[in-house]
């Protein structure tokens, strides 16, 4: 993983070695790891817990980002392995980034410093955003404005430049103390279920539960929900606010009866652009640990301007399309079964705004063309999808939002 200490500070930066190290004892900064959770499903999850010192984001100065600067925080990255059936390799990755969890299918992810990660990948690559506490499963180098996993609000550089100083020290991965149930006064006193808080801000509105103290640490005890761990409904805010007069101005936005399903949602973090996605099919598949074992009924592939395309990785309701968001020129083509209630999510970037679009697919869709071009914020030079199924029917998105990005 890139370095959980180094912060952006040069005091907890060794220039000669060129590697992060940790600004109190180089010798004991630890990654904790816990594997006692099972879903309801048959998912093991190895959850690695990390413990961030200090808030210092580079980007806390911005308007709204107000929050970033506070004290101590653990974070966490939950890795999905199929339980009590032979298992080379892992399923999926959650990443835990400023309250949500975002999953990523394995295929999407590097492992082994930057490798792909292929059938026996057993180590994902992990890059820690300078300044904040969030975890990502892509580099971002800064060579454009890095964004949340919201895939709009602003984030500092994760470009793995600095490796974790520990990456190679089998004795830094620590077992996460068990969880005592009783009173914490009268038990082992643990420090990751003691019941108090960690750190705080000028506000007193940033302390957090140890990791297995439930509080804010939700995803500790499920962590195979991904989704807003204070009550999962940090999309739906996310996006109000995204709809504000401080957004673009000519955007229109509607959205349709019902919402766009949460666990599609959970699955369209930064890195990716775009999702093709049937919450029943891929509950089924979580619910029967099957992500790595079935196939996709429905293809998402994309092709860009020059003529460049990519298939996105497929499993039972889901395709997950890695990569920078589409521009005017690029295509998505989908074909296949989509199912029942199928939702097209896209993420789209010209001239600085960033938008994202839904759109709900009718059930029966055997294919649909997806032109990214120029349209409805067009005076802001936003880049809006056209939807058009096979049969020439053209779709209207069930929500969208846009917000400038540099």
């Amino acid at each position: 993983m890139s370095d959980p200490d180094e912060y952006g500070s040069e005091a907890c930066y060794n220039l000669e070695e060129e590697h992060g190290i940790d600004c109190e004892d180089p010798e004991h900064s630890a990654i904790y790891y816990d594997t006692s959770h099972v879903s309801p499903g048959g998912y093991q999850y190895l959850e690695y817990w990390f413990f961030y010192r200090f808030n210092d984001s580079p980007i806390d100065k911005l308007p709204g980002s107000e929050y970033f600067d506070h004290e101590a925080d653990w974070e966490n990255v939950s890795v999905a392995i199929p339980y009590g059936i032979p298992a080379s390799t892992f399923d999926y990755v959650t990443f835990a980034q400023h309250g949500a969890g975002y999953a990523y299918l394995r295929e999407d992810l590097t492992c082994n410093e930057g490798n792909e990660c292929g059938g026996a990948s057993k180590h994902v690559d992990v890059y820690v955003a300078g300044g904040t506490h969030a975890s990502y499963g892509e580099s971002c180098s800064g060579i454009v404005p890095c964004v949340q996993s919201d895939g709009i609000k602003l984030e500092s550089d994760h470009g793995g430049e600095v490796d974790w100083l520990n990456n190679g020290d089998a004795g830094a991965l620590q077992r996460l103390p068990e969880t005592y149930s009783g009173s914490w006064l009268e038990g082992p006193q643990g420090f990751t279920d003691w019941p108090g808080m960690w750190g705080f801000d000028a506000g007193f509105t940033s302390h957090v539960s140890s990791p297995a103290n439930g509080g804010n640490q939700d995803q500790f005890e499920t962590p195979w929900i991904a989704e807003c761990y204070g009550g999962g409904e940090c999309h739906r805010e996310e996006e109000e606010k995204l709809q504000s007069p401080a957004s673009v101005e000519g955007l229109t936005s509607s959205e349709a009866e019902g919402d766009e399903p949460r666990g599609c949602r959970n699955w369209f973090g930064s890195g990716v652009s775009a999702v093709l996605c049937s919450q029943r099919r891929l509950r089924d598949s979580l619910a029967k640990a099957a992500i790595g074992r079935r196939k996709g009924s429905a293809d998402l592939r994309s092709v860009s301007s020059d003529g460049d395309a990519q298939m996105a990785p497929a499993t039972g309701g889901l395709a997950q399309l890695a990569g920078d968001p589409l521009r005017p020129g690029d295509m998505l083509k989908v074909s296949g079964d989509v199912g029942k209630n199928a939702v097209l999510l896209i993420r789209t970037e010209a001239n600085g705004v960033l938008s994202e679009a839904t759109f709900a697919l009718p059930e029966g869709t055997a294919s649909a063309r997806v032109v990214i071009g120029q349209g409805e914020i067009e005076a802001k030079g936003g880049a809006v999808p056209a939807v058009v199924l096979d049969d020439g029917q053209r779709l209207e998105p069930s929500s969208i939002s846009a917000a400038q990005r540099d």
